[in-house]
């Protein structure tokens, strides 16, 4: 067998293992999905004292379906949660900073895994929002996410309604 021969079955070689890994993730990637729940449930702790030492949280639970062959994971997962609008934009103005979260995840192959986030809402703003209903902006952000060697970003924005009556402190 010739130099030139062997070169070029090597080459072919290198496309077909290439040609498989490239494969390999796109049907492992179609598969991977994230289904968010219905609900954002809201934590409420109504403390003796009064509205003063009250704490309100949002959870969001949501379920990572993972059914490829490689692992996925989530250096840093970052959520900040905003007022998008409100009934009353003077005590509640838009783009108000109310909580984050900053945590990491990882979703092994071959799993469905249940998770939450957990967001603690600055208290000082929960009379206002006893009586207003407001449209919160949650801004999701993945860093330094990765899957099959490749590290990407990923931001997101969900939208989730408060309404008066889901924290009441009396």
């Amino acid at each position: 067998m010739r130099t030139s021969s062997k070169i070029r079955l090597g080459v072919i070689a290198i496309y077909l293992i290439l040609g498989g890994y490239i494969a390999s993730i796109g049907l492992s990637l179609v598969q991977v999905s994230i289904r968010l729940s219905d609900s954002y449930l809201p934590g409420v702790n109504t403390g003796a004292i009064g509205p003063g030492d009250d704490s309100v949280n949002i959870t969001i639970s949501f379920v990572f379906s993972n059914p490829g062959i490689y692992d996925i994971y989530a250096e840093r997962v970052y959520a900040e949660v905003f007022i998008h609008e409100s009934t009353n934009e003077t005590f509640l103005p838009p783009n108000t900073f109310l909580g984050e979260i900053n945590s990491s995840y990882y979703f092994p192959a071959r799993t469905n895994i249940n998770e939450s986030l957990t967001i603690d809402l600055n208290s000082s703003y929960l009379p206002w929002l006893a009586i207003n209903n407001a449209t919160f902006r949650l801004e999701l952000n993945l860093t330094r996410a990765g899957f099959a060697g490749i590290q990407f970003d990923l931001r997101a924005d969900i939208y989730y309604f408060w309404y008066v009556g889901i924290y009441n402190p009396n």
